[in-house]
């Protein structure tokens, strides 16, 4: 008989064959489903009416009873995650029978398979079938849009169409969602346009909202604006839909426009709304904002209730750097997950705080909270920032205890990166041996290693290697691999990676490729090249603009860069802060500056100048460069915060532009203002102490550079140590930091060189030359300029014809052929070897500095004639004057006395070479007058010139009055000097000299 209140079916499970076939297992099931307050002996009493025969209409609900336990049981299994229960009873109790009956016990469990993760089994099941329907094809192409095989349910998709079945609202809404998880522009627009033919994007807001979705997630935002703006309702799913776009794809504050538009609307934001406005808080590192959502949460009492949220504040709070807040926020949750200890961990990790994120890490374990592959990453990152290998062993050690990185191929990658950022290629190598299939991410990583570490050959090696194991490189790879070339030099394998590229369309489909072969033959220098790979770039980028315009100004290029700088304006894009900086530095020097100057006005117009305070020390640079000291000292104050790089700017352009005094007060001021030198500032400021001559406030600074220990581990404060120490003639100080530095590079080797050859210690430099031969160090072009002086000085012919064969021998003749070349015209003229160094000319592509030695070598021996000759010919070369070449053809005439040809020359200065004679040539010219006794014409001149009047050149004049007695002048000019400095005793004695040689008739 039957049990009363169970249904025929669990009758019939409970029978003696039922249990026979099922084994333990499903007995188990059974009894679990039973009504188990029936206990042991109605289980009895049911086996035994296991041969109970019943009528059609029992059966009709025996069967329906099935179909709904049936069903049941897989939606438990589906819930609980449970795929052996859910498997055994597919195999005891899902029949042919049962799914012909009944369609939807099918989808259930094609539904089951999917939520354990089993989607072999659920196309197993599916393809089982007997029968199909619009509801399973929905089944089994969610369950692949779930797993985020994109490819997986299109194609099912297109099964389903192809087999005459008619797509509905559900499986329109999961193939927009494929779409976007693989980026399938092309397929999703086939698909919209579907919708709209069928006229379901009209009759069903989900399918509008969905299709919003995967244009937001393929970055087609202006597509996804004009689905919203045709939806028939705005709801708050349409909404958060396009917020989370703008902000997955990094457009923050237009997410935050729409969040305020939508509360504009009336409507209130939900949970995953909230979550999205707090990610775009952060990541513009809005805390005011940030803190309003926070507060607006809060007042809901949302923050400690909803995990998502609380963990988006959390993350809010990490990325704007008030890590306090996050902090404070973290403990109020009643909950933390993985996902939260890594928002605040990441948060400190990104700051640098390597102990505070580590400490986070061992309270989120004692917590009882395991950690997951990205709080590794956090982690590991964290490492390559503060360059810490040790704890990044650490954490290896960590992973490899809990088996980590036999889990997760990222992870690994995400180790191997951090050796190889940190310098430890050999580890970082061990690593990537250790992976069984490196994938393109692992491949990418150890060739990224060995480029960062400026081993090129290693980069290469690996990549070939990882083509000949069949993994093909992707646009990440090629970019890597051309930055290799692109400092190697190595010309031949990039032109051929060139062509592997236009083989395979990367150039035209693949922009950032494109930056990258452009960015290597900037490098080259071969930019014709550049411009020919710029010029087939199908979509130009801002990356692309700036590479093209840094490329060029590079190389001295100016007027070019300037030529692309306007084109990109002319095609509608807007500089950024990085055209910016290499546009302003093209323009920093006189001739492009009042380019620059209305560069700078347009970005005042634009308020970019508050906007990023890179532009701003980009101005303070230029204005620098080209001499404008008050233009710079304004950009720097009216900038609305100053940090440690403006500071660095104007103090390292007040020394190199030789304004010591204003470098050393900068200096003061900046450590006022709370900010604290490094390295770089503290150099910059020791340069000034060296033109200064300032040997006291060197010191000071050194006391200071020791306390800081930033000797110990900065090469380039030592260099500038030495160079200090040698410019102010203490050379036994320059030697005492030189053999403290830990480690001696070509540079400090050259200062201390330089330092010899400054203070005419010639044979010092020369040995000090052997020295560094000795120890392995490699001289370089600097080097050798060095030494050049130091035998054109000495005069020692036999020691410069030994340096002009060490030059040729280490071939720095060919790839320094201007300045070595010049350098050697310069030593053999001063060693007055003028023929060997018109032959040295000769062989030489000339330019005006070449020019100049030779010219210069002629003028210490008087021989007006050859430097006419000179001039004459590089005239003929195309070549125009420079003053310093008017300079030494003036001084000739003033030392020989040629008064007329002196004229000549300095009246073709305006005429013929366009140059405005500086302060020295009026200098020459007024002691060539008066020389000659031609006081009035030395007169004329001090009205004429544009400068005011100096104490050299009052000197120089009362000089001349005293050799020709003329009173008149020489009060005048006496005047002058005591309006310039009444303490001047020159001038006191110079005039009395005029007196008493007037008085006594000479």
């Amino acid at each position: 008989m039957l049990c009363s209140g169970r249904p025929c079916f669990l009758v019939l499970l409970s029978s003696t064959n039922a249990i026979a076939h099922s084994g333990p297992e499903m007995s188990k099931i059974v009894r679990s489903i039973n009504c188990k307050a029936k206990g042991e002996a109605e289980e009895k009493e049911e086996e035994e009416d296991s041969r109970f025969i019943m009528t059609g209409s029992d059966r009709s609900r025996s069967a329906e009873g099935e179909t709904a336990s049936v069903v049941m049981m897989l939606k438990e299994c589906a819930n609980e995650k449970d795929l052996s229960r859910g498997t055994a009873i597919h195999a005891q109790f899902v029949t042919k029978l049962l799914l012909e009956q009944n369609i939807f016990v099918g989808s259930s469990l094609i539904n089951m398979y999917v939520k354990c993760g089993a989607m072999s089994k659920a196309q197993e099941a599916f393809n089982s079938l007997p029968s199909l329907n619009v509801v399973v094809w929905n089944s089994l192409i969610t369950g692949y849009v779930q797993h985020g095989n994109g490819d997986g349910a299109i194609d099912c998709f297109q099964t389903m169409k192809r087999q005459g079945y008619s797509p509905d609202a559900v499986t329109y809404i999961s193939i927009f969602k494929a779409c976007g998880i693989i980026g399938n522009i092309e397929k999703g627009q086939q698909v919209h346009a579907e919708v709209i033919r069928d006229g379901v994007l009209r009759q069903d807001n989900f399918v509008g909202t969905a299709l919003l979705n995967m244009y937001a997630k393929c970055n087609l935002l202006g597509k996804a604006e004009v689905v919203f703006q045709q939806l028939a309702v705005k709801n708050v799913v349409a909404w958060t839909a396009l917020i989370s776009g703008y902000a997955q794809q990094g457009y923050s504050a237009e997410a935050l426009m729409c969040f305020a538009k939508m509360q504009k609307a009336g409507l209130c934001p939900n949970a995953v709304t909230l979550v999205c406005a707090l990610k775009a808080c952060g990541d513009l590192r809005d805390s005011e904002r940030g803190q309003k959502l926070h507060a607006h949460i809060s007042q809901k009492g949302l923050v400690a209730k909803n995990i998502v949220l609380g963990t988006a504040v959390v993350g809010m709070y990490s990325k704007c750097g008030l890590l306090e807040k996050a902090h404070e926020v973290l403990n109020e949750l009643s909950e933390c997950n993985v996902v939260t200890w890594n928002a605040i961990i990441m948060g400190y990790a990104q700051r640098g705080f390597v102990t505070d994120a580590l400490n986070c890490f061992q309270i989120m374990q004692s917590h009882g909270v395991s950690p997951n592959a990205i709080t590794f990453i956090c982690l590991l990152k964290a490492c390559v920032m503060l360059q810490r290998v040790d704890i990044g062993e650490e954490i290896h050690i960590t992973m490899e205890r809990n088996i980590y990185l036999d889990k997760d191929i990222v992870l690994v990658n995400s180790l191997l990166d951090m050796y190889a950022k940190c310098g430890e290629l050999d580890k970082a190598k061990k690593v990537f041996d250790g992976i069984d299939l490196p994938n393109a991410v692992s491949w990418n990583a150890i060739i990224a290693g060995y480029v960062h570490n400026g081993e090129g050959k290693g980069a290469l090696d690996h990549f070939d290697s990882m083509q000949l194991k069949g993994m093909l490189p992707n646009a990440i790879t090629y970019a890597t691999i051309l930055k290799a070339c692109g400092y190697m030099g190595a010309g031949l394998r990039g032109h051929y990676i060139h062509a592997q590229l236009v083989g395979n369309n990367l150039l035209e489909t693949d922009t950032f490729v494109a930056n990258a072969l452009i960015d290597m033959y900037v490098k080259r220098g071969i930019l014709s090249r550049a411009k020919e790979v710029f010029d087939r770039i199908t979509l130009c980028n801002l990356v692309s603009w700036t590479t093209i315009i840094g490329g060029y100004t590079q190389h001295g290029h100016n007027n070019d860069a300037l030529s692309f700088f306007y084109q990109m304006q002319h095609e509608n894009f807007l500089p950024d802060a990085a055209i910016l900086t290499c546009i302003l530095r093209a323009c920093s020097n006189e001739e492009l500056v009042d380019r620059g100057y209305e560069i700078h006005s347009q970005i005042v117009e634009d308020g970019v100048l508050d906007d990023d305070i890179r532009v701003g020390t980009a101005l303070i640079d230029m204005y620098l460069r080209s001499g404008f000291l008050s233009e710079a000292y304004d950009v720097f104050n009216e900038l609305s915060v100053h940090d440690i790089v403006s500071w660095t700017v104007l103090i390292a352009g007040y020394a190199q532009s030789g304004y010591s005094k204003e470098a050393l007060q900068s200096f003061e001021q900046m450590q006022l203002r709370g900010f604290w030198p490094d390295a770089t500032i503290y150099s910059s400021t020791l340069k000034a102490c060296s033109n200064m001559n300032a040997l006291g406030k060197g010191q000071e600074l050194h006391t200071q550079i020791v306390k800081y220990g930033l000797l110990e581990h900065d090469v380039i404060v030592g260099t500038a140590l030495i160079s200090m120490y040698a410019k102010c003639g203490m050379l036994i100080d320059a030697e005492d930091v030189f053999v403290k530095l830990p480690e001696c590079n070509v540079i400090s080797w050259n200062a201390l060189v330089a330092g010899y050859a400054q203070i005419a210690d010639n044979e010092a430099a020369l040995y000090c030359f052997q020295c560094m031969e000795d120890v392995g160090a490699s001289p370089d072009i600097v080097t050798f300029l060095c030494l050049s002086r130091v035998c054109g000085s000495l005069g020692a012919a036999y020691n410069g014809l030994w340096l002009h064969g060490e030059i040729v021998k280490r071939w720095i003749l060919d790839h320094n052929t201007a300045l070595a070349g010049s350098a050697l015209v310069d030593m053999y003229a001063n060693c007055c070897m003028l023929e060997v160094a018109k032959n040295v000319l000769q062989k030489l592509q000339r330019d005006i500095v070449s020019w100049n030695a030779l010219m210069a070598g002629y003028a210490h021996l008087g021989d007006f004639e050859h430097i006419v000759d000179c001039l004459k010919k590089l005239i003929e070369e195309n070549l125009n004057p420079d003053p310093f070449t008017l300079s030494i053809v003036l001084n000739t005439c003033n030392h020989a006395g040629l008064i007329e040809e002196g004229q000549v020359v300095f009246e073709s200065m305006f005429r013929g070479f366009c140059i405005t004679p500086s302060f020295d040539h009026y200098i020459i010219m007024v002691d060539l007058f008066g020389r000659a006794g031609l006081l009035d014409w030395a007169g004329c001149l001090f009205e004429v010139m544009p400068f005011g009047l100096t104490l050299t050149m009052c000197h120089s004049l009362l000089g001349a009055c005293h050799k020709w007695e003329n009173l008149q002048l020489g009060r005048w000019a006496y005047e002058h000097a005591v309006q310039l400095d009444g303490l001047d005793a020159g001038a006191h004695i110079s005039m009395s000299n005029i007196y008493l040689t007037v008085n006594t008739g000479g």
